[in-house]
């Protein structure tokens, strides 16, 4: 093909997350499998790679991209939005400007600012937006906003204080265990403008916790809405044809 140069060499991976752009894909948290034998194989957790352009299944080894590398942590989540990649690890954000596909650069690393499971972020028209212990946020393709936060004044209590009213408690459980952010789904709510975010709440693999936060784009306010979800195994949001947020419940019997 006109798009491959033949001196390059294919990956085949087997990867955690995905996105499109540019008419190319990147994959994150790959494996590359050799052709030697499994032992050859390696798992890279750090790093990205471009497919070549309208080739979205090869993947040149020169394309490995890695902004940071041994840090203890891994690539959980791939988005992207207008010409900035975002690639987010447990414990940090790296903002990438890819309006040059010549030139990569990491534009921003942002702390404190990553997710611990893929539900945990979704694509909204006004930029991607994404949760964690420490709050709400919305990459508008410029910068990165705190959605709990509105002109210095915090609209959210995000610390625990130990009363069960907090941020923390909400999506992470009175234990305060990060890995219980696997099970804080968010969504976009297209018709209404609104983000709605489902909080910690499992007991043998089943759902207990009915309540949402909404977050309303157009008045930027917070709703916390109790006994709104049904208790059962939940499946990740999807929005249909319209934009409406749905979801599959089996409840229990």
């Amino acid at each position: 093909s006109a798009n491959i140069d033949e001196s390059e060499t294919s990956v085949i991976s087997s990867f955690k997350t995905a996105t499109v752009m540019n008419r190319r894909v990147w994959i994150g948290n790959i494996k590359t499998v050799d052709t030697r034998g499994p032992s050859y194989d390696k798992v890279l957790g750090d790093a990205m790679i471009g497919s070549n352009v309208n080739s979205f299944h090869s993947f040149p080894s020169q394309k490995i991209i890695e902004a940071s590398v041994r840090d203890g942590d891994e690539i959980v989540k791939l988005t992207s939005f207008e010409d900035k990649l975002l690639q987010y690890k447990r414990r940090k954000l790296h903002v990438f400007d890819m309006s040059d596909p010549e030139i990569i650069t990491v534009e921003s690393t942002e702390l404190h600012k990553g997710v611990n499971h893929e539900s945990n972020v979704c694509d909204t028209e006004y930029g991607p937006a994404w949760v964690n212990q420490h709050g709400a946020y919305l990459y508008d393709g410029e910068k990165t906003i705190d959605l709990t936060q509105k002109e210095g004044i915090k609209l959210l209590k995000i610390v625990s204080t130990g009363n069960h009213d907090s941020w923390q408690e909400f999506t992470m459980s009175d234990t305060l265990n990060k890995n219980n952010l696997q099970f804080c789904q968010v969504g976009y709510n297209l018709p209404n403008k609104q983000l709605v975010i489902t909080g910690f709440g499992e007991v043998d693999g089943v759902s207990v916790n009915t309540s949402v936060y909404i977050f309303d784009f157009t008045s930027s306010s917070w709703t916390k809405a109790t006994n709104i979800l049904t208790e059962g195994l939940r499946t990740n949001f999807v929005n249909d044809k319209d934009g409406l947020l749905c979801w599959i419940v089996d409840p229990e019997d």
